[in-house]
């Protein structure tokens, strides 16, 4: 099992929590999520694109990325920037073969990478 590269598991604190309201949230139950699925899970795993989300983002609800769309694009693009940032887009667009980022937002993610970011 290969470590996150978009959260610190260690704080098991919900990404999409996180992403909306900081720190000042109690930690609740999370469990782990692949941000490309389907036939893309075993990449997911395997570059560590995957977050932990609590019930409410995950599974349950209205919120949850398995039935909100918008919820899903935000991880996506967070995945994306992620994995470019990592391991740049060539190598992104060989093994997810999908943009959910804008050209400028990949160009920015590709300028961070050259300064430093490899």
């Amino acid at each position: 099992m290969s470590k996150s590269i978009m959260q610190d598991y260690e704080k098991h604190q919900c990404y999409l929590c996180m992403m909306l309201y900081g720190d000042e949230f109690p930690k609740l139950y999370t469990e782990e999520h692949h941000v490309f699925g389907g036939p893309n899970r075993s990449i997911s795993e395997h570059y560590g694109i995957k977050v932990r989300l609590c019930l409410k983002h995950h599974t349950v609800g209205p919120e949850a990325v398995h039935i909100n769309a918008g919820n899903m694009d935000l991880l996506h693009k967070a995945g994306e920037k992620a994995f470019i940032r990592k391991y740049g887009y060539k190598e992104y667009m060989q093994q997810i073969r999908k943009n959910y980022l804008s050209e400028k937002e990949i160009k920015n993610c590709m300028d961070g990478r050259s300064n430093g970011n490899k």
